[in-house]
């Protein structure tokens, strides 16, 4: 029962790319009525290669990797009593009556069941968590990335992930400049993370 980070942000996120993806694309097709394709700047950013690259997303990473070492402790010591109480009624099982045997079968399933609710629901609570800071983290990126753009003429501006930019020019790659720009923000703002 190891939770896994990496996978935690999987579903998240992929909700957050198409999300992005749609109002990027509306907001394209509304440009492209008012502008020839050969006219529109497009660049792109990976939010993922940024956030990994900033201070606050580093520390959000690991504030939350503690997190999942902590419970995954408690995970793992609960696990351990069920499979001391499971050895205890294997080598007691001669012993005991049936109905003492059913009463301890009883209740190894019941903290089994109690364990397995216990690490869906801090998956989901872990999940949460993590889809909340990122998309804190995003948000304020995405002011950083209007600036770029503004100030360097994009009509245009992707987020590039595994399903949305499938290629892109390095020229149109603003992602160094996001994660530039965004660390002196993050120095104007004495780099806070709260």
């Amino acid at each position: 029962m190891m939770l896994d980070s990496s996978s935690l942000s999987d579903t998240s996120h992929t909700w957050l790319q198409w999300g992005l993806m749609s109002a990027v694309l509306l907001a394209g097709l509304g440009m492209a009525s008012t502008a020839s394709a050969e006219d529109l700047k497009i660049g792109y950013v990976d939010l993922r290669r940024a956030l990994d690259n900033t201070e606050k997303g580093q520390q959000a990473k690991q504030k939350l990797q503690q997190e999942i070492r902590s419970k995954q402790k408690k995970l793992n010591k609960k696990k351990q009593k069920i499979k001391e109480l499971k050895k205890e009624l294997q080598s007691q099982s001669m012993a005991l009556s049936q109905k003492a045997k059913r009463k301890k079968q009883k209740q190894l399933r019941k903290r089994m069941a109690r364990l397995q609710r216990m690490y869906m629901k801090l998956q989901r609570k872990l999940t949460k968590k993590e889809a909340s800071k990122t998309k804190e983290l995003f948000d304020e990126m995405r002011g950083v990335v209007e600036k770029i753009a503004e100030e360097k003429g994009y009509d245009l501006v992707l987020e590039k992930g595994e399903t949305t930019v499938l290629y892109g020019e390095d020229a149109i790659d603003l992602t160094d400049e996001l994660i530039e720009r965004y660390k002196e923000k993050e120095d104007d703002d004495g780099g806070d993370d709260e």
